[in-house]
């Protein structure tokens, strides 16, 4: 299934193409572009499919990304399958592969919690690269993307892994995140970029004092996330909003003894 969110770069001939080769190749085409999240939400609504995928704009998959994934879902019934991925950087045009987090292995909801607190593997976070079982989404209200926002994936793939009750790893990388010149990653931070990725991380760490999971773990890398932010705020010279102010009140809230 293909979004055309109202692209003008000539998408639409490319999946004309394919339309032609495939019967199956489905496209919805939206009246403007009103971002991501829509973009994906649109695909959630209408697939029919028993998991999905998401694929950034200007990511690819390895030819054997879905027969690969799929291996864990038919073996072991494993309803999020997650994977280790390589990076391509644009402006270098070098790639760079990453150590997989795990062998080939169910992970239990321990091993996603500490991962997904200490954010020291983007897998655990980002909604690209993953199968996720259709049902997982049979809350529309609440487990959809929220509109207009950057970052939107920290708002809601926790909540997916919550829900889920088997969830595996797969070690191969078939997934390329690229890095181009207009990359949110390369992109200068604004009060508003920042701003939702405060608020992302803030509606996981609610999540988790909600499910009784908040632990000293979360809350410490809580903090490391929050001093981060608040340097590439000072970067930005970008110390007199009220995104600033806010993060310097967490970083009191969340340090022992406020201080």
């Amino acid at each position: 299934m293909l979004v055309d969110d109202g692209s003008t770069d000539g998408s639409a001939q490319i999946y004309k193409k394919y339309q032609q080769l495939d019967q199956r190749v489905k496209v919805i085409k939206l009246a403007a572009n009103q971002g991501l999240s829509n973009a994906r939400n649109v695909g959630i609504e209408n697939a029919t499919g028993d998991y999905l995928t998401f694929v950034d704009s200007d990511d690819w998959l390895n030819n054997d990304f879905l027969e690969q994934m799929l291996t864990p879902v038919f073996a072991h019934q494993a309803e999020i399958v997650l994977g280790n991925y390589y990076r391509y950087d644009e402006a270098k045009q070098n790639f760079l592969l990453y150590d997989p987090a795990y062998p080939a292995q169910e992970l239990t909801q321990a091993d996603y919690l500490r991962e997904r607190s200490e954010l020291r593997h983007l897998e655990f976070v980002s909604a690209w690269g993953k199968l996720f079982k259709r049902t997982l989404f049979d809350m529309p209200e609440y487990l959809r993307f929220p509109f207009g926002k950057t970052f939107e994936d920290q708002f809601l793939v926790h909540r997916l892994f919550f829900k889920a009750q088997r969830i595996w790893y797969w070690e191969k990388a078939l997934y390329c995140w690229r890095i181009t010149a207009n990359s949110i990653t390369t992109s200068p931070l604004t009060a508003a970029a920042a701003r939702d990725d405060l608020d992302g991380y803030k509606q996981y760490v609610v999540d988790l004092a909600l499910l009784g999971k908040l632990d000293e773990l979360a809350i410490r890398n809580y903090r490391i996330h929050l001093n981060g932010l608040q340097a590439r705020l000072e970067a930005a010279n970008l110390q007199q909003t009220a995104i600033y102010q806010e993060v310097e009140y967490q970083l009191h809230l969340t340090t022992p003894n406020g201080c």
